[in-house]
């Protein structure tokens, strides 16, 4: 029975480390991108 709130629980810091990469992942992208537009 006290398994599911264990897994929760374990589950919360990589749930924030996983969103925490996506989104330096996306600004990183997004920076290239605009990079891009201003040497045009």
């Amino acid at each position: 029975m006290y398994t599911t709130p264990i897994l929760w629980m374990l589950s919360w810091p990589l749930l924030i480390i996983v969103s925490y990469f996506l989104v330096k992942w996306v600004v990183k992208k997004y920076e290239a991108k605009l990079e891009e537009e201003e040497n045009e």
